[in-house]
């Protein structure tokens, strides 16, 4: 009986088999000359080993990207001689009618979308909001296509749709509730709120001084409440925006690798729609802050990359010198990601004269190249502050690494007590992902081709993008999570975003009927779209997928008054679910004598624990999984009727909102 989708790993192997000889029986010989033959050859290989890896160590993720990265590299290979950058402009011309009509449609699908948002349910939003914004997406994606001269006001209009559809998903989510949406925001919304009260950088001795180092996303949302005098919340929500405003740099990227503004364009677009920009636009934290100021770093160093003539001036390295002091300042993994980033780029230059050159010599490579300036600067303006006496962050990160690589870090060994592992939830999560990992995979391939004279441009971001994407997943296959991989992707898809369009362009060219491309372009966009704005990481409210198998963050304000009542009026401990412990509680409402539900080490919960204290239950931990704590770790456990019903016989319920419980033992 198949009760995971860990059960099927056989059928996925032989599935991605069977789909490899039936594409690529066709490929020739001549089909696999060229360096970028190679690479689809050795792209398949390592595709199809994480495909048979998946008998020993299966994961969400990995599980649906490893027959992809094969299967993608098999189509590349086959139809390799027809794939072409874009279909003629001529092509795809519409009239000014057909334009028309599409402007109104895309009016029509907003101003219904909004509407249905207002009169949605609190804290949740109705399914049809979603259908109408990827609706929207799908239509400005042919708009953008079948625009075949893009004067400067038609790019403006463009981009401004895009932002505007943007920052409507991005506001219906984040002021879905009154209080933070996610875990980590509570605690930047506390940073914020002492900078105001004490009207300096300054936090209570008994609340975190981490981020008394890395004040500069704070004290922007500090000036923002104050000069507009705003409440915290909104002006966190200005981050939020400056995130969404800084995907206009990668317009500004690709129509400066391409010189395609249709290109430039649809990468700002799908950039606004991919998961992990959503999901740090709605839990915002100084990560956030950190993501824009990468962006532009990267424009900065590919600018001067690309145009290296004494013209260059010194307004464009003043900037660069201080975007990267002020990342250094916001966020430690955002500076490290940075670092890490022009690293990659210059290896990426070394690799291409390697790999595309005969005449090559390092020292000239890295002379043609001025990365390495921004890789000195950054390094010593990091170690300066991370070594700091009054915070020393290595001092404190590298012994921990250190223990996590001798003593936690495991090849495929992850053993779990949770009861949603393998929850075939979990599996349906990144498909919008894997469908645009199909189509850049195409992309960085036919950008690789040999002999193509724009090959030097596309092999530094290639190399960047392949390093950030290799740290999120196989770190995790090691055990090592002190780096936080899995926020790597928000920074990798910024120069991700321009491989996928042209692999989707390369696809496009092999169709030979306007009408089937248009479709096909509309089709792509408001599927990959739909499936990243209600997955569960973007859509804590009501997630269409993925429900049982991922935490909703999200309180209500008849929840957050019970707690302070309770926090108000009991002496005694308070237990809840961890992640209600760490927020409302200890960090919002300042409870010490807070405590999270715990598990023994088999996995099963420690009843005897509740008759020490009043115990908060949600309601959704009937539909949603619930945060407990095993040693120092952290698991999340789907719960039942039987819980509530051992709640109900032991306890005595002393408050009652619906969505929320208190108990008391008898």
């Amino acid at each position: 009986m198949v009760s995971t989708y860990s059960d099927i790993a056989l059928l996925a192997i032989s599935m991605t088999l069977v789909l490899s000889l039936v594409i690529g029986w066709r490929i020739t010989r001549e089909d696999l000359k060229g360096i970028d033959s190679v690479f689809a050859v050795l792209g398949f290989i390592f595709g199809l080993f994480m495909t048979f890896m998946n008998l020993q160590y299966t994961s969400g993720g990995l599980f649906l990207l490893s027959p992809v990265i094969a299967l993608s590299c098999v189509i590349y290979l086959r139809y390799r001689r027809k794939f072409k950058e874009r279909p003629h402009d001529s092509f795809l011309q519409i009239s000014i009618r057909q334009n028309t009509i599409l402007n109104i449609t895309w009016w029509f699908l907003i101003t219904t979308a909004v509407i249905i948002y207002y009169f949605s349910e609190l804290y949740t939003r109705h399914p049809l909001f979603f259908v109408l914004v990827s609706g929207a997406v799908a239509v400005l994606g042919v708009q953008i296509i079948t625009y075949c001269s893009i004067s400067n006001i038609k790019t403006f209009i463009l981009m401004i749709k895009i932002l505007l559809i943007s920052i409507i998903l991005r506001y219906s989510a984040y002021y879905i509730s009154p209080y933070p949406v996610g875990s980590d925001p509570w605690a930047h919304r506390e940073y914020i709120s002492y900078f105001l009260e004490y009207g300096r950088i300054f936090v209570p001795s008994d609340f975190p001084h981490y981020y008394i180092n890395y004040p500069i996303a704070h004290l922007h949302s500090v000036v923002t409440a104050l000069i507009g005098s705003l409440s915290i919340h909104d002006s966190m929500f200005v981050l939020s925006m400056i995130l969404t405003f800084s995907t206009i740099v990668t317009f500004l990227i690709v129509k400066m690798l391409t010189g395609d503004v249709q290109i430039a364009l649809t990468s700002m677009l799908l950039l606004n729609f991919i998961d992990v920009q959503i999901q740090w636009s709605i839990q915002v934290i100084a990560m956030s802050f950190g993501i824009a100021i990468y962006a532009f770093i990267i424009y900065f160093v590919l600018n001067r990359y690309l145009n290296p003539n004494p013209g260059y001036g010194p307004k464009y390295a003043s900037l660069l010198l201080i975007f990267l002091i002020i990342v250094v300042w916001v966020h430690t993994i955002s500076a490290f990601i940075t670092l890490v980033s022009l690293l990659a780029l210059v290896l990426g230059v070394i690799l291409y004269e390697i790999i595309y050159t005969k005449n090559f010599s390092i020292t000239q490579s890295l002379n043609r190249s001025i990365i390495v300036k921004p890789i000195i600067i950054l390094s010593i303006v990091i170690f300066y502050h991370w070594t700091d006496i009054r915070y020393n962050f290595l001092g404190r990160v590298i012994p921990s690494l250190i223990n996590s690589l001798s003593l936690e870090a495991k090849f495929l060994e992850g053993t779990s007590v949770s009861n949603i592992t393998g929850n075939w939830a979990e599996l349906f999560q990144p498909i919008g992902f894997c469908i645009y990992v199909m189509f850049g995979i195409i992309g960085t391939l036919y950008c690789l081709a040999y002999k193509k004279e724009n090959a030097s441009k596309y092999f530094p971001i290639i190399v960047l993008t392949i390093l950030l994407f290799f740290i999120r997943y196989a770190f995790p296959i090691l055990g090592i999570r002190n780096i936080i991989p899995d926020r790597w992707p928000a920074f990798a898809f910024i120069v991700f975003a321009p491989l996928i369009v042209i692999g989707i362009f390369c696809c496009l060219g092999v169709l030979k009927e306007k009408r089937t491309i248009l479709t096909s372009m509309a089709i792509l966009f408001f599927v990959g779209s739909f499936l990243m704005i209600t997955n569960a990481a973007t859509n804590h409210d009501s997630p269409l997928y993925g429900e049982d198998a991922f935490l909703k963050l999200i309180w209500s304000e008849s929840e957050m008054s019970l707690y302070a009542h309770i926090n108000n009026v009991h002496d005694g401990t308070i237990i809840a679910d961890l992640q209600t412990h760490g927020r409302p509680f200890k960090v919002y409402l300042k409870n010490e004598r807070s405590e999270p539900y715990l598990l023994h080490p088999n996995g099963t919960i420690d009843t005897e624990f509740f008759s020490t204290g009043l115990v908060i239950w949600r309601e959704d931990s009937l539909k949603r999984p619930t945060t407990f704590k095993i040693g120092q770790s952290r698991v999340l456990l789907l719960l039942d009727e039987q819980f509530c019903r051992l709640l109900d016989n032991d306890h005595s319920c002393i408050a009652n909102t619906k969505t929320a419980k208190c108990y008391l033992p008898r």
